[in-house]
């Protein structure tokens, strides 16, 4: 292998042979031998580019504005131009997650509301379900009452007793009472399924005194509202739908 020498004063490779330099014309006489660099492979050189020129794959950033999902090297948004500095990369929603999305879409998209008076009619019959319940129960009750508690007060409240709990328990375990049985009517929560015990029970008590204030006012509003809710339904976020 040959060597080259390099000019003292302005660095320039010159033939080994040379005395002077061929770019500045200066003696080659202190000049330095440089050996000329190794041949380098060609494939092994292509294989390194390539390794080297492979992008690595990151998550993608999620927008935070309209949760689009941006490349990892975005700056903005693609889809509405919010900027990406403050951007996380999170990972897929859940099933649990798609299923609740999906059945609150479904809700919103396929259902059919159950009008005033339909529910009017349910109303009615569980009224009438109600009293039968009370007169033939009203004497007993008020008796074991009367007699445990000594309190006429109490023993009368406790008649109120199995109306609360009429509506509570038909509701947050099959979204239907008996009068909603009959004129196919069921509550739901947002999800499109039964209400649950706490929420049932936030409807029947304090969302139902809710409704009753200004002269039912909470209640007639089912007849205008654009989903047929009344003010029981807004407190305890449940949905009256036609069930088949």
């Amino acid at each position: 292998m040959s060597v080259s020498l390099r000019c003292s004063d302005c660095g320039t490779a010159n033939p080994a042979e040379a005395h002077f330099c061929g770019n500045c014309g200066a003696s080659l006489s202190t000049a330095v031998e440089v050996a000329p660099a190794p041949e380098l492979d060609a494939a092994a050189v292509r294989a390194a580019l390539s390794t080297s020129a492979t992008p690595q794959q990151s998550a993608p950033a999620q927008c935070r504005q309209c949760g689009h999902e941006n490349p990892s090297d975005a700056l903005f948004c693609a889809n509405c131009g919010s900027s990406l500095a403050v951007a996380e990369t999170s990972p897929p929603p859940s099933a649990a997650a798609v299923r609740r999305t999906a059945a609150a879409a479904a809700l919103t998209a396929g259902v059919e509301y159950a009008g005033f008076w339909r529910r009017a009619a349910a109303w009615l019959i569980d009224t009438v379900v109600l009293w039968v319940g009370q007169v033939m129960l009203y004497s007993p009750l008020v008796d074991a009452v009367l007699w445990v508690s000594g309190s006429y007060g109490l023993a009368t409240v406790s008649t109120y007793l199995p109306s609360a709990l009429y509506g509570v328990l038909f509701i947050a375990f099959r979204g239907q009472t008996p009068g909603k049985m009959l004129l196919h009517v069921r509550v739901v929560n947002e999800y499109g399924a039964v209400p649950g015990f706490w929420r049932a029970a936030l409807r029947e008590t304090l969302g139902k005194w809710v409704s009753a204030l200004a002269v039912g006012y909470g209640f007639l509003s089912v007849a205008w509202n654009g989903k047929k809710r009344g003010w029981h339904d807004i407190v305890a976020g449940t949905y009256v739908i036609k069930a088949s």
